[in-house]
């Protein structure tokens, strides 16, 4: 089995792009999945007394998941290249990884732990599922993949805000989709918003906010280049049309549209966001926050000023 996993190492360290690095790679790879049936083959003979390690195994499905899964790149290069359709390839890797999985939640591979373990594994599949167009099970997989977050706490401050209009934080980390959160109003002008920020997987936080993701931001999610930045800004949301002809609380609500006192009954709503064009907290727009080594982080703003309150 080693010879198949030393195989499949030595294919990955080929970082040429022309055709010979190309077709050595292809060998080298067809050959590390001649290793492990042989390793089947041995395994399905076993007749001695002494049992066999106890991960051999998971290792060995380990190494075909990945080995059909990096087949899948070829076939669809050259489908006369391999027998058989990139469904079957798929499948092939999905079936392995899930026996790995299903076996060991916390797998890790004998030999080489940091590359090869359960995260590694569910990532694998992610990418399996988006080359099928199965967007839902990508993302679920993501979700089984124990990543660092940081619980991050924002709040911002400014009397000057009408207690009755509501302020949402606009964020997403840089490069990704900004997305709007409604903020917790404290009074005397202060809101706040617990988030979970997770910079390996972005959309992880989406997920936890109930937003129903596109398969566009599912794939930006996994395939992406990572940011440990995350941009934000502070919105408040105000009328943008007062109906008129509701002139009451009741009748009002009755209709499902929001009651201001002093304002009237709102039946659209518009978003402003703060203004910090030459404010030196910004950067490409927004403030930015890094989120590195820290398991929480409070974040204090003042809206429309990187100053203090």
């Amino acid at each position: 089995m080693g010879l198949g996993f030393s195989t499949l190492f030595e294919a990955k360290d080929i970082l040429g792009t022309d055709s010979l690095s190309f077709a050595n790679r292809f060998d080298l790879r067809s050959q590390a999945k001649d290793w492990f049936f042989e390793v089947i083959d041995v395994v399905d003979s076993y007749a001695e007394e002494k049992p066999l390690p106890d991960n051999l195994i998971l290792d060995l499905n380990a190494g075909l998941a990945y080995t059909y899964s990096s087949l899948v790149l070829y076939n669809e290069f050259d489908p006369y290249m391999l027998t058989g359709s990139t469904e079957e390839f798929v499948a092939n890797a999905l079936n392995y990884s899930e026996l790995v999985i299903s076996d060991d939640s916390n797998y890790l591979f004998t030999y080489s732990p940091e590359n090869i373990n359960s995260n590694s594994l569910h990532l694998l599949r992610a990418q399996l599922f988006l080359q099928i167009e199965d967007y839902n099970q990508a993302l679920q997989e993501i979700l089984m993949i124990d990543s660092q977050s940081t619980n991050v706490n924002f709040k911002v401050n400014n009397n000057d805000i009408q207690n009755s209009y509501k302020i949402f934080l606009n964020g997403g980390f840089q490069g990704q989709d900004k997305h709007l959160f409604e903020m917790s109003s404290n009074g005397n002008g202060e809101f706040e918003i617990d988030k979970s920020l997770t910079p390996l997987f972005p959309c992880i936080d989406l997920v936890n906010e109930t937003f129903s993701l596109t398969n566009n931001e599912i794939v930006e999610c996994i395939n992406s280049l990572n940011s440990i930045v995350y941009e934000y800004s502070f919105s408040m949301q105000v009328p943008n049309s007062i109906n008129n002809n509701l002139v009451d609380e009741a009748s009002c609500e009755t209709s499902n549209l929001e009651w201001i006192e002093g304002v009237g009954c709102v039946d659209s709503w518009m978003y402003i966001e703060e203004q910090l064009e030459e404010e030196d907290c910004i950067n490409n727009g927004f403030r930015n926050l890094l989120i590195e080594n820290s398991d929480t982080l409070i974040v204090n703003s003042c809206f429309g000023t990187c100053l203090d309150c």
